[in-house]
């Protein structure tokens, strides 16, 4: 695959991001400012310069997992695991009262506060309003309205305008899955959940993607997590919070199963992420909204010669013969990570803008980049605060 743009416009669009993070954090931390432009650039530079991107989206996704884990592992073992219980039993999960503290410092990670760190500039909060503590020092909204529009908004923005490439580019979870996906040859290939198909002019059927009533679990996960959000009268997005895995044992040892099985071994044995494909409820509310997200993956008819090698490596069953014959493109729950890009032969394949027939790598990346960098400085900030603290502790 070709580099996304020429050298010179990569300096010029890594050095725009490397600009934009710095302008979004330096005012509140000079540091995570810096730190965020050098690795926001040199991360968009190498991508949009390299002829093969999987491997450094690999890297880069595998660097969100590994500073949300240490962060979060850092957080809980400076609160202590009482202290932590303590919390969670009296902590405002559902609920938001008129009257509330509108300054303090938040230590603990919550999906809540998530895109207010993002915001960054209006929601930092005053350092002499606040108690000299560890935490990020936070500006909670004045009403349910504000709180609402600030929760939603970063969500949907992200979510808009690169659908399921939050997925391949942004989610560490994902990165968790890729931390232990295999690539190579397949150990188990889970035959009796994928679909045969019969090529045009072709007598036999060949194994094919996932059936289309297996990868529809995950809609049906999404929806019975959102009428227990209804049915419990909290959002939908408390109900998957860790939290739960703290206050319910069987609901912990079921998760953690499910989630050993989906994150690790599967991704091993299958070098696919089958979590994401099949059960992950966001990947099904992300599928929604896919059709009109600017960014698209398409096959060049006229390039494409159908040795199908692009099937093989796409890590989510998106791409297969069944999409190349009767879409020119992959499925829904295609997330934009470039495999097929890399793989194929004639470079028939490439990211498209929705509706032309423009080459839009060389947007989407700066972008994703861009999102990923933002979303995880919650933990990288947690982990320079708090880590000297447990040190002394310890």
């Amino acid at each position: 695959m070709n580099p996304a743009t020429s050298k010179r416009l990569a300096y010029i669009a890594s050095l725009i991001v490397a600009a934009f993070l710095f302008s979004l954090y330096y005012r509140s931390y000079l540091w995570i400012g810096l730190f965020l432009a050098v690795l926001s650039g040199i991360a968009s530079f190498i991508l949009l310069r390299s002829e093969r991107i999987t491997r450094y989206r690999r890297a880069l996704v595998i660097y969100y997992a590994l500073v949300t884990w240490i962060g979060t592992i850092t957080i809980f073992s400076f609160i202590g695991f009482t202290s932590l219980l303590k919390w969670i039993s009296g902590h405002l999960r559902v609920y938001y009262y008129s009257g509330m503290p509108t300054i303090g410092r938040a230590l603990v990670p919550c999906n809540f506060n998530l895109p207010d760190i993002t915001v960054s500039i209006p929601l930092w909060g005053s350092e002499t309003a606040v108690e000299k503590v560890s935490g990020i020092p936070v500006v909670w909204p004045s009403s349910i309205f504000y709180l609402s529009i600030l929760v939603l908004v970063p969500f949907l923005a992200t979510a808009v305008v690169l659908g399921r490439g939050f997925c391949g580019w942004v989610c560490y979870f994902g990165g968790s899955v890729d931390a232990f996906r295999r690539t190579g040859k397949q150990w188990w290939i889970l035959r009796r959940f994928r679909k045969n198909y019969q090529e045009p002019g072709k007598r036999e059927a060949v194994l094919d993607g996932v059936r289309e009533d297996i990868k529809d679990i995950k809609y049906g996960v999404a929806f019975a997590l959102l009428l227990l959000g209804v049915g419990l009268t909290i959002p939908i997005i408390c109900v998957i919070c860790w939290t739960w895995l703290f206050q319910y044992i069987w609901w912990a040892i079921t998760a953690v199963l499910v989630l050993t099985m989906f994150v690790i071994i599967l991704p091993f044995m299958t070098g696919k992420r089958s979590w994401c494909s099949i059960l992950c409820p966001v990947g099904a509310l992300l599928n929604l909204i896919e059709r009109v997200t600017p960014f698209n993956v398409r096959v060049d008819p006229k390039k494409c010669t159908k040795d199908y090698s692009c099937t093989h490596v796409c890590p989510m069953y998106a791409m297969t013969r069944q999409t190349i014959n009767e879409m020119s493109a992959p499925n829904v729950d295609c997330i934009k990570c470039g495999a097929c890009m890399d793989q194929c032969p004639e470079k028939a394949i490439d990211l498209y803008l929705l509706g032309t027939s423009k080459k839009v790598r060389s947007w989407f990346i700066p972008i994703a980049v861009s999102a990923g960098m933002i979303w995880y400085v919650w933990f990288i900030i947690s982990i320079v605060q708090v880590a000297p603290h447990l040190v002394k502790l310890w």
